[in-house]
């Protein structure tokens, strides 16, 4: 992907500035405070509608500002394209090519991009829902459908937390019934969700490999990872149905 061109408008500590980034490579040198990161991040916010950072929408618009905007013309597969933002308290509002796109699956399947930066090290150490957030990423990146299968996911996951909640309340065991009306969409969910997890762990792998032997020099098949979640390799091998029953046994 290619940006040929970035307008921002009050966006962070920007009233306004206007870039025609040449192709290949940018680096973005300057003073601590100067806005080098926020540069930054409004490409990636043009391109996933989130922070890196985690900020709120107030957060991104300009102090003593209402909205803000981010205007960019993307070239991806030799099809330019021109991307608009607009955030404010309410919310973000994406326009591709001057009309709002028919879902967000639309929009993403046109503008891909990632980013790297020193919180990114926590995959290594942090905690393993920074690992899961890094998958779904990734995952979402190459297929933007896997958006909907996370939002399944989670929505289920809050009805049974929300019925869960109301049991503890009420000092009463949960119904049955209800509990297995969540249960089942919630571990097909859960299923999708880890296949596909998997799914892309086996084609990164290969890649993984290649570019840490090209940095380290170490010997082939040196560096590996696999997926530890909380169902056996047994089940993770066996595909959807297996994964689905290994869940089920969990709950």
């Amino acid at each position: 992907m290619q940006v040929s061109r970035l307008a921002l408008r009050d966006f962070r500590n920007f009233r306004a500035i206007d870039l025609d980034p040449p192709p290949g490579i940018c680096v973005f040198w300057g003073d601590n405070a100067q806005g080098k990161t926020n540069l930054l991040e409004s490409i990636y916010l043009l391109s996933t509608l989130k922070s890196f950072r985690g900020a709120k929408n107030r957060d991104l618009v300009r102090k003593g500002a209402s909205q803000a905007t981010i205007r960019g013309r993307l070239t991806s597969k030799d099809l330019p394209r021109d991307c608009v933002l607009q955030i404010d308290s309410s919310g973000k509002k994406p326009r591709l090519d001057g009309k709002s796109p028919r879902g967000l699956t639309q929009y993403f399947d046109v503008i891909k991009a990632v980013s790297f930066v020193p919180s990114d090290l926590r995959l290594v150490d942090g905690l393993p829902q920074g690992r899961r957030d890094f998958l779904d990423r990734a995952t979402f990146t190459l297929q933007s459908e896997y958006l909907g299968e996370v939002r399944t996911y989670r929505a289920a996951l809050a009805q049974k937390n929300a019925l869960l909640r109301d049991a503890r309340a009420s000092g009463r065991p949960p119904d049955p019934g209800l509990l297995a009306t969540w249960e089942e969409p919630l571990i097909a969910a859960g299923a999708r969700l880890i296949q596909r997890r998997t799914d892309f762990l086996k084609q990164f792998a290969p890649v993984f490999r290649e570019v840490h032997e090209g940095i380290t020099g170490a010997a082939k098949g040196h560096a590996a990872f696999r997926y530890k979640g909380c169902i056996g390799p047994e089940s993770l091998a066996g595909g959807f149905d297996a994964i689905a029953e290994g869940l089920r046994t969990k709950m």
